[in-house]
C-alpha cells in the first residue's frame, strides 16, 4: 500500500470519524494527528504522461481515418462513422476524462459562458439553489466534480450537433437514455457487464 493511499483514504476516513465523534461529544480529548508510516509501505510512483507519438497512434486507426461501415469501425474503408465509440474516445483523448466519466455525461452537461463550451461535472449548480440529496451527481471523489473545457476540435467535428440530435430523439421517442451524450458508451468501452465480458476500468 502506498503512502498516498494511506494519507488520502485511510487517514481522511479516520479524521472524518474523529471529527464526528468530537461534534457529537462522544470524544472529548484533543483531535489526534495521524503521522505513522511504516518503512515497509510503498512510495508512490510518478504519474506517467503520453508522448506525442503515443497520442497520435490511436488517431491513425480506421475509426478516425475511415472505416468499412458502422459495424466494422476498426477495419479500413471509406466511411467516417461518428458513433458513440468515436465520440467517447475523442472526449477521453481531448479532455483527460476517465471512460467512466464520459459514460455518465448528459446532454445538459454541455454548457457555455457565451464564449467557450465546457462539461459541467459539478454535483449541482449552487446558483440554481438547493437540491435533494437523491438528485446529486454520483462522483468517484470530491475532486471529480469540476468544470472541464471542451476542446475546440470537438466543437468543429460536430459535438453540439450530436447533443442536439440526441435531445431531439429523446423528445420524440421519450427515451430516457438519450439524455446521455454517450448512451451506449459505458458498455462499448467495457465499463458495464456485457455477455461474455466482465466489467473493467
Amino acid at each position: 500500500m502506498t503512502t498516498t493511499t494511506i494519507k488520502s483514504h485511510y487517514w481522511a476516513g479516520l479524521y472524518k470519524f474523529v471529527d464526528f465523534a468530537i461534534a457529537e461529544k462522544h470524544y472529548r480529548g484533543p483531535r489526534p494527528k495521524f503521522v505513522c508510516i511504516e518503512p515497509e509501505n510503498l512510495a508512490p510512483l510518478p504519474r506517467d504522461a503520453f508522448d506525442d507519438d503515443e497520442l497520435l497512434t490511436p488517431l491513425k486507426l480506421p475509426l478516425f481515418t475511415g472505416c468499412k461501415n458502422r459495424v466494422h469501425v476498426w477495419q479500413p474503408g471509406g466511411y467516417l462513422v461518428q458513433s458513440h465509440i468515436y465520440w467517447g474516445f475523442l472526449i477521453c483523448f481531448l479532455t483527460g476524462m476517465r471512460p467512466g466519466e464520459v459514460g455518465q455525461l448528459k446532454c445538459t452537461d454541455v454548457r457555455t459562458d457565451g464564449e467557450l463550451y465546457y462539461f459541467d461535472r459539478r454535483p449541482f449548480d449552487a446558483r440554481n439553489g438547493r437540491i435533494a440529496v437523491k438528485d446529486l451527481r454520483n462522483l468517484k471523489t470530491n475532486a471529480a466534480g469540476r468544470v472541464i473545457p471542451i476542446h475546440p476540435l470537438l466543437i468543429e467535428l460536430g459535438l453540439l450537433g450530436r447533443m442536439q440530435d440526441l435531445m431531439d430523439l429523446r423528445r420524440g421517442a421519450a427515451l430516457s437514455r438519450m439524455e446521455h451524450l454517450y448512451p451506449q458508451g459505458r458498455a462499448a468501452l467495457g465499463l458495464e457487464d456485457t455477455p461474455g465480458r466482465s466489467s473493467s476500468h
